[in-house]
């Protein structure tokens, strides 16, 4: 079987390096399959990395002056560990490896989780990042290589959630302005289905080229002066200059490892809200900029019919809903209002009217500063309230950040976290969010 494997892959590795690729990736495992049940059936295909199969892809390296990435089931010499690894050649030999940090179902039958954490190889064709399959579930392993100085994700996996590429993929490359190179397999072992769908993923996250199924190789181009080009598409914002560290603490705490309703129950302190079903409803609307009395009667429409038609039980509407967006300083200040101002208690009589909770966001003035304030409101009033703290250029002009951190709050549909506009750019904020406790993230 790896033999088979190897010899078909070394000739698909051959005919891209001769075609001029100067980086080459193949799939998670692909020298072995990826289907086995316990240690003792791999251990016939386990080798050292680096070792005798990295050393036939090196020569192949060497030969036609390319980068390659394979994908091979690891065998530490020293701990006798299994691992689920990526090993990187280059035209000088071994460079490095990789070892998969985030398990599938299937991999504690064999594996042990990776150690090595999430290295970044500067190489002449750009500074290269790995990562294997479900890492890209979990957006830490891709910003912590980007934040490393990657240009370049190498990805290998054994894709079968959804047909590639993933959303979850083109993602990963947005969010951090990255190159994705993503090769998949196919086909069906033991009864499971592998999706295909390799790709060479943009740093905005398009496709630039792909394959659905079948034995094949994919081509692309990457200009790494692209990739270091971290600016969103208007305005100058930065996709990681702009990262606010200090408010993302509560990403280092694994709540995650212990049942929700038991650790937020812990010394009585947070039960969750009791689970149930509840109709949401989102208003996709443009705001008339400035007139507050004609978006404020809008804003009671919508909430009678999402009441009378579908028994809404809350209601999330756009930024800054009652006033449109700004063009100075000047005036936001004069839209600025309290929390206790004349908005706050129009949205309050609507959602008391409607019975029902809604989300919104307004200019809250406090202690002579101006604060983008995503408000939660219910029929007894405000329960809550976020100060934006991922500020776009457009809120710059007239918007201090939040100094709230990232609060949730408990309603009878769950607890709810909120977020405004530019914050979702940063997939720091639903992560903390998700960490205390949020079941649904309102932006």
């Amino acid at each position: 079987m790896k033999e088979k494997n190897e010899a078909a892959q070394l000739k698909l590795t051959i005919e891209a390096a001769r075609s001029g690729a100067k980086l080459i990736v193949l799939p998670e495992m692909n020298q072995v399959g990826y289907c086995f049940t316990s240690r003792e059936e791999i251990s016939p295909y386990v080798e050292p990395v680096p070792g005798p199969t990295t050393e036939r892809y090196a020569e192949v390296a060497r030969r036609l002056g390319a980068h390659i990435v394979v994908g091979l089931a690891e065998v530490d010499s020293e701990t006798k560990n299994y691992y689920n690894s990526q090993a990187l050649v280059g035209p000088d030999g071994f460079i490095g490896k990789y070892r998969k940090t985030h398990s599938y179902i299937s991999e504690p039958r064999w594996a042990k989780d990776g150690n090595l954490g999430f290295p970044v190889f500067s190489t002449e064709i750009g500074n290269l990042g790995m990562l294997i399959c479900m890492d890209y579930h979990f957006f830490e392993s891709s910003r912590v290589s980007s934040l490393k100085g990657a240009d370049v994700m190498c990805f290998s996996t054994n894709w079968l959630d959804e047909r590639g590429p993933a959303p979850v993929w083109m993602t990963r490359s947005f969010e951090n302005g990255i190159y994705a190179v993503c090769a998949d397999r196919w086909g069906l072992e033991r009864g499971i289905q592998f999706t295909g769908g390799s790709c060479i993923l943009n740093p905005d996250g398009s496709i630039q080229s792909r394959r659905d199924a079948g034995d094949g190789i994919v081509y692309g181009e990457i200009d790494i002066e692209r990739a270091r080009e971290k600016e969103f598409p208007m305005g100058g914002d930065d996709k990681l200059r702009d990262r606010l560290p200090e408010e993302y603490m509560r990403v280092t705490q694994s709540t995650y490892l212990w049942s929700p309703q038991k650790f937020f129950a812990l010394y009585g302190d947070r039960r969750l809200p009791e689970g149930k079903k509840s109709v949401v409803t989102i208003a996709q609307i443009l705001p008339r900029r400035l007139a507050v009395d004609k978006n404020v009667q809008r804003i009671s429409e919508i909430a009678e019919k999402a009441k009378a038609t579908a028994g809404c039980e809350l209601l999330v509407l756009p930024e800054l809903a009652t006033t449109g967006v700004f063009t100075s300083k000047a005036e936001a200040d004069n839209a600025a209002e309290s929390l206790d101002g004349n908005t706050i208690k129009a949205i309050t009589s609507i959602a008391k009217r409607s019975d029902l909770f809604l989300v919104t966001s307004f200019v809250e003035r406090a202690a002579n500063r101006l604060y983008n304030t995503a408000v939660l409101v219910g029929k007894k009033g405000v329960v809550g309230k976020y100060r934006k703290i991922h500020l776009n250029y457009r809120d710059r002009v007239w918007a201090t950040p939040g100094n709230l951190g990232f609060p949730t709050f408990d309603i009878p549909v769950g607890r709810i976290g909120l977020a405004v506009g530019h914050d979702s750019m940063f997939p720091e904020s639903f992560r903390c969010l998700s960490a205390d406790g949020a079941d649904v993230i309102c932006v």
